[in-house]
């Protein structure tokens, strides 16, 4: 059993790992991940693979991992860059200089589901065509909740022409925005930012 102040045997690997990055790599981006899915980052992984690794932690062990970094490294700025490390981030660990890695970061944009109960930036539009979705309740949600156009061919539920359901500013409800997912459309331009790099 764990006693009161003793700290897991996994936070303590994690912690000696990131200092282990620290050690090996000149240079470290943050992303902030707090609005990314698995997805883009398993993709962003294959991206920079042989470039660059990327390493999400707790934000106390990023801490941790920092001021024990800093201790036995006695590099400057340490302090600074914890500062701007935002609530639910990422570690970027990469010996590439920091131009390059935000180029590659820059280049790569994912189209992504809207969030439900969040603005669309864009104008939201179903295409026309077979939906793939077998005939039943589904059928209802695709007539009431985005008002779209149905006919049913060949038992499968198809968009008669093409219509929009949102116009940019507009919010995405919670019925909304899974049966646009359901659809398969994926409106809304999605780039990994770095939010710091050192």
């Amino acid at each position: 059993m764990i006693g009161k102040h003793e700290i897991p045997q996994w936070k303590l690997d994690e912690v000696e790992h990131l200092v282990g990055l620290f050690k090996e790599n000149s240079n470290v981006a943050v992303i902030e991940v707090a609005k990314l899915n698995d997805r883009q980052i398993q993709e962003m992984r294959k991206i920079l693979r042989g470039k660059a690794t990327i390493r999400m932690s707790k934000k106390s062990l990023q801490l941790r991992a920092i001021d024990m970094y800093k201790q036995e490294s006695k590099k400057e700025n340490l302090d600074e860059f914890a500062e701007k490390i935002p609530g639910q981030a990422a570690f970027c660990f990469t010996n590439l200089n920091v131009f390059e890695i935000k180029k590659i970061f820059n280049q790569s944009e994912w189209m992504v589901p809207a969030k439900p109960n969040e603005i669309t930036p864009v104008d939201i539009w179903v295409s026309a065509g077979d939906t793939g979705l077998p005939t039943g309740q589904v059928i209802s949600e695709l007539n009431m909740t985005l008002r779209l156009p149905t006919s049913i061919q060949n038992d499968t539920i198809w968009i008669r022409e093409d219509t929009q359901t949102h116009h940019a500013g507009d919010i995405v409800d919670v019925k909304q925005a899974a049966v646009l997912k359901k659809l398969g459309v994926n409106p809304i331009e999605s780039l990994i930012k770095i939010h710091y790099a050192w």
